[in-house]
């Protein structure tokens, strides 16, 4: 069974979530979710079978399209994986909301 859009995709960072960042180096060096960890998308979807499967996990990437897919390939393997709505844009804007930095402006 696959999960469909509204069971995949959130609007909010868990608190308890493992957050996964999938963009490049420059790009997560640059901003990111406090705390989240990197993983370029090649290397989440090889890790991704030694997960914790007592854990959740939210991924994003730059317009949330690597980050569905990866979430999707995480949930049919059993674990609680979830893909932020919308990508960076929405990611940075729910930071912003809560009082946390947004990505430095040069």
């Amino acid at each position: 069974m696959t999960a469909g859009p509204a069971e995949l995709e959130l609007d909010v960072v868990p608190e308890d979530a493992v957050v996964i960042d999938l963009r490049s180096r420059a790009a997560y060096q640059s901003w990111h979710w406090p705390g989240a960890l990197w993983l370029d998308f090649a290397h989440a979807a090889a890790a991704y079978p030694k997960f914790d499967p007592l854990r959740s996990y939210l991924v994003y990437c730059e317009f949330g399209l690597k980050s569905a897919h990866l979430a999707e390939l995480m949930r049919k393997s059993g674990l609680r994986a979830h893909n932020f709505r919308g990508g960076l844009r929405r990611l940075v804007a729910h930071a912003l909301a809560r009082g946390l930095p947004g990505p430095q402006l040069p």
